[in-house]
């Protein structure tokens, strides 16, 4: 059996990395926008509507585009699959250590990865001008 020419590992390294990065923008994006729901109150600025609004449909299209995501790799792999049983003379070995199941869960991670760490980036600046309007 021929060994893969990248190191097993690091297809779940990458998604680790990815997730975690994921993980740290939500630690940004949520205490941020529940901080601004507190201060806004029952009747919040426009400005806060409009980031309000934002926080149901943005969710709904990074999952959408994950779903659709994975559904084109899913179909990808099972291409390759198939061309693999009617070669004989070709090699397993890049599907050894359940590499592209890892590569299959960062194409899913990453609309979601995107959305996240833009919120985060864009939030954070917003917060930034505020404190600096408010002194």
């Amino acid at each position: 059996m021929a060994r893969p020419a990248f190191p097993p590992w690091l297809p779940w390294t990458q998604l680790a990395l990815q997730a975690g990065e994921m993980l740290m923008a939500s630690s940004v994006v949520i205490p941020v926008r529940l901080g601004r729901m507190a201060v806004a109150g029952p009747k919040p600025s426009p400005r806060d509507q409009r980031e309000f609004a934002r926080m149901g449909p943005e969710k709904l299209q990074a999952g959408m585009e994950s779903f659709f995501a994975v559904g084109v790799a899913l179909q990808q792999m099972q291409w390759k699959l198939l061309a693999q049983m009617w070669q004989p003379w070709t090699h397993f070995g890049q599907h050894a250590h359940g590499a592209p199941w890892a590569q299959l869960a960062g194409t899913a991670l990453t609309p979601i990865h995107r959305a996240a760490t833009a919120n985060a980036r864009r939030l954070t600046r917003i917060k930034a001008r505020t404190r600096k309007a408010r002194r």
